[in-house]
């Protein structure tokens, strides 16, 4: 569990002790949590971008996932909505090169 104000040195941190005790790290966003608004989701994105942070991610990038937002979005929210909202935060991270997303993921 992490949130946007925490600082990149501390996640840092946190990512070597989980490597020092063999764990591969998820890092997830919990500033959305229950939120429906799209740009919201993006902020959590461009968190993620911050020269900082992706350095952080990209140097630890065989040891740490990345998960935008945990549990964003309610049922009250259409398939399509929240998939063309993921489809925009995935391409923010992927534009700004990190390396920690979901090669796989083709929303």
């Amino acid at each position: 569990m992490w949130q946007t104000n925490g600082s990149a040195q501390r996640l840092g941190e946190i990512i070597e002790r989980a490597k020092q005790l063999k764990l591969i790290s998820v890092v997830e966003l919990h500033d959305v949590t229950g939120s429906n608004d799209a740009n919201r989701l993006n902020d959590m994105a461009r968190y993620f971008a911050e020269p900082a942070v992706k350095k952080i991610l990209a140097d630890n990038q065989k040891y740490v996932l990345v998960n935008i937002a945990n549990e964003w979005g309610d049922h009250n929210l259409s398939d399509a909505a929240w998939r063309d909202a993921y489809k925009t935060a995935i391409t923010t991270l992927r534009n700004a090169g990190l390396p920690n997303d979901c090669d796989l993921c083709q929303l």
